[in-house]
């Protein structure tokens, strides 16, 4: 669900990952609704809020999608993640299952080339893609393998 600061390579690398897996999906742009929720606001949001906002309304989407499919909504936070809080609540912390929750990040690079998932996708940053140039580990200001090694301590 990308907005006008999703990456244009995470939509490339969504499109090569959909050919690869072999699986039906349907983009549903979120610019517009996010700009109209904004109007609801009574203060204008700034960038985390906003980043929150996008979060909120990707899940509300996703959760009347399997609704209406008698479906479950399947998260992509995994352990690092979410032992730091590192993820929008009612937002994509959001899901009936976690299937990667118990994998620190570095297990899920490992997995991911186990799983032969095409390398540019392995080797990019990871972001939200919630601001333009947003990385997670600029954020919380180291990588990934120091993270997981402090965290496993």
């Amino acid at each position: 669900m990308p907005d006008e600061t999703t990456p244009l390579d995470d939509i490339q690398h969504k499109d090569l990952l959909v050919k690869k897996i072999d699986i039906k999906c349907k983009q549903i742009k979120i610019t517009s609704l996010v700009k109209h929720m904004c109007t609801f606001c009574p203060k204008k949001p700034d960038k985390f809020a906003l980043a929150n906002l996008k979060a909120r309304i990707r899940m509300t989407l996703l959760f009347e999608y399997a609704n209406m499919t008698k479906s479950l909504v399947c998260g992509t936070s995994n352990k690092s993640e979410l032992l730091i809080g590192y993820f929008t609540k009612y937002g994509d912390g959001g899901a009936d299952i976690q299937p990667m929750g118990d994998l620190y990040k570095t297990q899920v690079y490992f997995l991911a080339k186990y799983l032969k998932i095409p390398k540019e996708i392995i080797l990019k940053p990871p972001t939200a893609g919630l601001w333009r140039r947003q990385t997670d580990e600029k954020e919380f200001g180291m990588n990934y393998e120091t993270l997981d090694k402090i965290l496993w301590a």
